[in-house]
């Protein structure tokens, strides 16, 4: 009988502490669209992703250029010509998957960097509030008044000012 009531107190006791939780909400798209350094890295990203489109651009016109001589030549085309145009194909393929490749690591790398700091700045902000939650805005359809406390300027204000120490000791 004793084990059932302590369960039960315990159960009570869970049950009551879920209901006295404060919940944070914050807008990641926002923090995402606000952060200077996250607009940084996307034009870092989409600069690097010009180059590569640049380098396809030009292997294309080179495969082109190439093709055109070959047919060119008709007949007249010999094995050599042949072999020469299939080697430009295959290194001009390898040269773009090699770039490729370091794109999409050098991005994969970087949105984790970016990741890991507005992770970092929201269990911050989170701790420094005493909220014991904290959720996406856009996946709340209904919220009581004043059950969640939005905190996206404040994780925005705390990546700000985390970048400006930053910056400071760099000095």
């Amino acid at each position: 009988m004793k084990k059932k009531i302590l369960a039960l107190a315990a159960g009570i006791l869970m049950v009551s502490n879920l209901f006295a939780m404060e919940i944070g909400a914050l807008d990641p798209k926002e923090i995402y669209e606000k952060y200077p350094e996250a607009k940084k890295i996307q034009q870092e990203l989409e600069n690097e992703k010009l180059v590569l489109d640049k380098k396809i651009e030009e292997g294309k016109a080179i495969l082109k250029k190439m093709k055109s001589e070959l047919d060119a030549k008709g007949d007249k085309a010999t094995k050599e010509d042949q072999k020469a145009f299939e080697n430009k194909q295959l290194e001009i393929s390898t040269e773009l998957q090699i770039l490729n490749q370091k794109l999409s690591q050098n991005e994969y790398n970087k949105i984790g960097k970016l990741n890991a700091e507005i992770s970092m700045a929201i269990d911050e902000v989170a701790k420094s509030k005493n909220i014991d939650l904290v959720i996406d805005k856009s996946t709340v359809y209904y919220a009581k008044e004043g059950l969640n406390v939005d905190i996206t300027n404040d994780v925005l204000q705390f990546l700000s000012n985390a970048e400006e120490v930053s910056l400071e000791e760099q000095k």
